[in-house]
């Protein structure tokens, strides 16, 4: 079976003609690429250093680390290389620096697209960079996945909605996922799509502009061989019928995936130990000395060669020296070597001429769409999202009335005698923690997900900030708003707070203001904190705060000042002081003993609950504006981490 490239959309005989006449060297350290691959991408002595780990608290970093040490390459147009390596060889460094998704460090050299110095915002755009870890929305098909894709991508001044649907199926077709179109994404909790079929599809979302290069990192991490063997048969097809360039980080191949590539890249320690064909490799380090068996992988057979052994030191100064003499022949090679390596290309004639036009490529550095459409594109992938996750929902409406039936009845038909106001203020103080840590921390697992989503396709220029945070939050708030609102009435009637219109639509809606504050600092707390363990973990802490300087466990007149300006910024103070002037205000109590109502110590009003418990500090009115002030505060927050993680600052020579 052929496996350099299949009858695709878009192939042509007269683009391999025009690609045979590329030629491209591979010279690795302390060199400079040769002019003849400038259509592709090049890269010249690239340097890259690190700051190292200071030694003792405090201390501030004196020295660095070589990850890459001038190396020099090229991949022409219709070239698939891989960059191989052990663990810690500079594998994705390397990659990341072409792609120019370095962040941190030193990086010196000069990496030039089509022969020009690469324009960032352009750039982005021109290439496409298939991340390690497929992070998708599992709730959508493969083919709605590449739709919306497609969608926010191609800008609409010069794609229409047919033509963006024509793309699409190219791609399903392309990438040979037809089977599967209507297959979800899936995850842990619902079955989808096979891991070789979502690479693909992860392949699928960048290949919509039509890229001219493609980056892969570690494209066949997690797969099985089959999976991975067929994952890169299609990105094969795709760089020969496509006419782009591939360059491809991954770990160990077996011998017929090794085999697909047209030239590799082998390192250790930043260090170059082999570039140029695949072909040509076992030869070459077999005039070193270095003979592969006949039925040997040599891809695991290079592998072994470059690394180091640290069984003990012996092994270890035998295998430093070994791969030192390596480097220092392949380095002698590439400056003795004058004669250009020719791009190994399939037969033009073995292709037929494909009757499909070129695509349109985006080249603008511009958005795609107008923030309006852009919003409505968001609102309707995300609100399709939420809709089919299933096992959320049900848990989201399942957890407020359970909560909702034993509180009732914990708390069931309150009474106006003297042990009840103790119960009423207790039954007050629980509503806003309950709602706070029933809201916060379950939607913390679905947005940070999202935001690295979001962080992925911002990378590639796909749209504005704002307009994904608002989608989200326009979607996950009328859940919480339904959910809990009719937790929210079966409590009231349950408990027998009182019953009069009024108060109880006042009661309801500071009780969904406090929603809203919520999901507000979920978000926040979300964006601040990435990772979905460290979130879930400090989400309950920064409620546990606000619910201590609440006004019910500590008297705000005891609080030292340094911890005392919490208090302001309490959401629960707002909520609890808010429930409480409604629920109390009107109230009457009587004694437990009626001949004792005038006694010290008996309260018979409302007004007098509301002063012997602080809670007389705010009007109604001023808590439920202090908690629209924190909600947009908490929205500012959100914005503005989100802004500064979706936007690095990368490393560009």
């Amino acid at each position: 079976m052929s496996t350099s490239s299949d009858n695709l959309p878009g192939s042509s005989a007269s683009s391999f003609a025009e690609l045979s006449h590329h030629s491209i060297t591979f010279i690795g350290n302390d060199a400079l690429v040769r002019p003849e691959a400038s259509s592709g991408l090049t890269w010249n002595n690239i340097h890259y250093r690190v700051p190292t780990k200071p030694k003792g608290f405090g201390k501030r970093a004196t020295e660095s680390r070589t990850l890459l040490n001038n190396i020099s390459g090229a991949v022409a147009p219709g070239e698939m290389v891989a960059i191989m390596g052990s663990s810690g060889a500079g594998k994705s460094t390397l990659l990341n620096a072409l792609a120019g998704r370095l962040q941190t460090g030193t990086l010196s050299g000069q990496v030039l697209y089509k022969g020009v110095k690469r324009d960032p915002r352009l750039f982005k755009k021109q290439v496409a960079y298939v991340e390690q870890d497929d992070l998708l929305y599992p709730e959508l098909t493969v083919k709605e996945t590449i739709q919306y894709a497609a969608t926010m991508k191609l800008p609409s001044r010069d794609f229409s909605a047919e033509s963006k649907a024509r793309r699409v199926n190219d791609v399903i077709e392309w990438l040979r996922l037809t089977e599967t179109t209507d297959t979800m994404i899936g995850d842990s909790m619902a079955r989808g799509v096979s891991g070789g079929e979502r690479k693909r599809t992860a392949i699928g979302v960048e290949l919509v502009t039509d890229p001219g290069f493609l980056f892969l990192d570690e494209a066949t991490s997690g797969l099985d061989s089959n999976s991975a063997l067929h994952v890169c048969e299609v990105v094969k097809s795709l760089c020969r019928a496509r006419h782009i360039g591939v360059l491809m980080t991954i770990h160990q191949p077996s011998a017929k995936i090794f085999n697909l590539f047209d030239k590799v890249i082998l390192l250790c320690k930043g260090d170059v130990v082999y570039a140029g064909p695949v072909a040509e490799s076992v030869d070459y380090f077999a005039r070193l000395g270095y003979v592969c068996a006949q039925h040997e992988n040599p891809a695991d057979f290079f592998l072994d060669l470059i690394t180091l052994d640290h069984t003990n030191s012996e092994r270890l100064a035998k295998s430093q020296a070994r791969i030192d003499s390596l480097i220092s022949s392949f380095q002698l090679k590439a400056n003795q070597d004058s004669k250009p390596i020719l791009t190994i290309l399939p037969n033009p004639k073995e292709k037929p001429e494909s009757t499909k036009p070129p695509l349109m490529t985006v080249v603008s550095a511009g958005w795609a769409l107008p923030w309006l459409r852009e919003l409505a594109v968001l609102l309707d992938r995300t609100w399709k999202a939420q809709t089919r996750s299933h096992f959320r929902i049900i848990a989201m409406a399942i957890r407020p009335l359970i909560t909702g039936l034993f509180m009732g009845f914990t708390f069931f038909q309150l009474e106006t005698t003297q042990s009840s106001i103790q119960n009423r203020v207790g039954f007050l103080f629980f509503i806003p923690i309950d709602l706070a840590f029933g809201v916060v921390v379950p939607m913390l697992t679905t947005f940070t997900l999202q935001a690295d989503i979001m962080t992925r396709e911002r990378s590639g220029g796909a749209y504005r900030v704002s307009s994904f945070y608002l989608a989200k939050f326009l979607t996950e708030l009328p859940f919480w708003l339904l959910f809990n609102a009719v937790y929210l009435t079966v409590i009231y009637f349950l408990a027998h707070l009182q019953y009069d219109a009024i108060k109880f639509f006042t009661y309801l809606g500071i009780c969904l203001m406090h929603v809203v504050v919520s999901v507000s600092l979920g978000l926040a707390i979300g964006s601040v904190f990435r990772n979905v363990h460290v979130s879930q973990m400090l989400a309950p802490l920064f409620i546990n705060i606000f619910l201590v300087f609440s006004g019910n466990l500590v008297n705000f007149d005891d609080i030292t000042p340094v911890l005392s300006w919490i208090r302001y910024i309490s959401f629960i103070t707002y909520t609890y002081q808010a429930l409480s002037r409604n629920e109390f205000t009107g109230l009457h109590f009587s004694c437990d003993n009626p001949a004792t109502e005038s006694a010290v110590g008996c309260v018979l009003t409302g007004e007098d609950v509301l002063t012997k418990y602080s809670l007389d500090s705010f009007s109604i009115g001023t808590c439920i504006g202090l908690l629209g002030a924190l909600t947009v505060a908490f929205h500012l927050i959100t914005y503005i981490c989100l802004r500064w993680k979706a936007k690095p600052r990368y490393l560009w020579i």
